[in-house]
C-alpha cells in the first residue's frame, strides 16, 4: 500500500511538470514533439545553466507593444508589419524578435504568446517595455509572490530546467534565474504572456 502511494505520488509530480511544461511552451498535448523545433535553442525555453549576461542590453530605439498582437492571426496586417520593424526571425511555432526582447509563439496560426525576455538571458536585447501586473525585471520570486501572490502552480528549476511560477488566471508564467536556482531570491528571467481565450 505505501509503495503504491509513492508511485502515485511520482506520477503525480511528473503529471504537474508536463502540465506546466505544455502551458508554458503553448503547445498542445497532441501537438507532437520535436526536440529540433526552430528557434527552440535560441530562447532556452526553460533551459537552465545559460551564463547570466554580464552586462545586459536594453532594446534599441523605444520600447515595442506585444499586447495588440496577442490572439491576432500571424498574417494580420498588424502581425506582419510587426514581424518586419523588429526584424523578426523564425519559421514554424516560434518568432525571434532579439532586438526587441522578445518572441512571439504561434499556435493554430494565431500569436499565442509572447515571451518577453530580460536581461539575465544572453543572445538577446532585454525587453524595456512595461511589464505586465506591475513586474520588473529586479523582482525576485519573493517580490513577484508580493504583488502577484502565491503561485498556483511552482515547478522548481533542477540542473535542466529554470524555475516556472505560473499564474493561469493572469495567463503569466515566470522564469527565474539559473544560477540563483529554485531560491526565493532568484531574479525574473522571462515572463510568458498568453493570449486570452
Amino acid at each position: 500500500m505505501v509503495r503504491n502511494n509513492r508511485a502515485r505520488s511520482r506520477w503525480t509530480v511528473v503529471l504537474v511538470v508536463a502540465a506546466t511544461f505544455l502551458l508554458v511552451s503553448g503547445r498542445s498535448p497532441d501537438e507532437p514533439t520535436n526536440a529540433a523545433a526552430p528557434g527552440r535553442a535560441a530562447l532556452g525555453s526553460h533551459a537552465g545553466h545559460q551564463p547570466a549576461v554580464s552586462s545586459p542590453q536594453s532594446s534599441p530605439g523605444q520600447p515595442v507593444d506585444y499586447r495588440p498582437l496577442l490572439g491576432k492571426p500571424f498574417r494580420s496586417a498588424t502581425v506582419t508589419r510587426f514581424v518586419r520593424d523588429n526584424a523578426c526571425r523564425g519559421d514554424g511555432p516560434r518568432y525571434r524578435c532579439s532586438t526587441a526582447g522578445l518572441e512571439l509563439l504561434v499556435k493554430y496560426g494565431r500569436i499565442y504568446q509572447a515571451v518577453l525576455v530580460g536581461p539575465h538571458v544572453s543572445g538577446f536585447f532585454y525587453y524595456t517595455g512595461t511589464l505586465p501586473a506591475g513586474l520588473d525585471w529586479s523582482d525576485n520570486r519573493v517580490e513577484v509572490e508580493q504583488k502577484l501572490g502565491p503561485a498556483p502552480m511552482f515547478v522548481p528549476s533542477s540542473r535542466y530546467a529554470r524555475a516556472v511560477s505560473t499564474y493561469p488566471k493572469l495567463g503569466l508564467s515566470l522564469t527565474f534565474d539559473p544560477v540563483a536556482g529554485s531560491s526565493p531570491e532568484a531574479e525574473l528571467c522571462h515572463v510568458y504572456v498568453t493570449a486570452p481565450a
